[in-house]
Formats: structure tokens, sequence, C-alpha cells
């Protein structure tokens, strides 16, 4: 296993270290069982163009970031 740094909120930090007690896992093996399961479930998320195929295209220019933010979810 690859050794990272990752700086966390307070509140994050304290989160984390209650729910690998609760678990009774470290937390470095909270962190990555719920990074891998959040990479998971983002791998089989594709771009919707639903938002921008509603918008005008004067509006597709003006707000295309917003679109694509919804979009890409």
């Amino acid at each position: 296993m690859a050794k990272t740094t990752v700086n966390l909120s307070e509140h994050v930090r304290l989160r984390l270290e209650q729910l690998a007690s609760q678990r009774g896992v470290t937390i470095s093996a909270l962190v990555d069982d719920l990074l891998d399961e959040a990479l998971r479930n983002r791998a089989g998320r594709r771009f919707s163009s639903h938002a921008a195929a509603e918008a005008s295209i004067d509006d597709l220019g003006l707000q295309a970031e917003k679109y694509l933010r919804e979009g890409l979810g």
C-alpha cells in the first residue's frame, strides 16, 4: 500500500476516527475502502447532455459551465 498524506478538516478527521472505531478498522483501511467505493460509483457515471439539450443556443453559450457541472454530476 502506498503512503499518502491528506489534509483533513477537524470534523472530517473526527468522523473518520469514530467510524473506524465502530467498524473495528484503522483509519487508513477505512479511507481506502471509502475512496475505492466512491471511485467505483463515479466510474459508472457518464456525461448527460440533457440539461444542455433543453437550453437555447444563446443560453448554452452563457451557461455552458453550469450545464457541464449538472451533466457531470
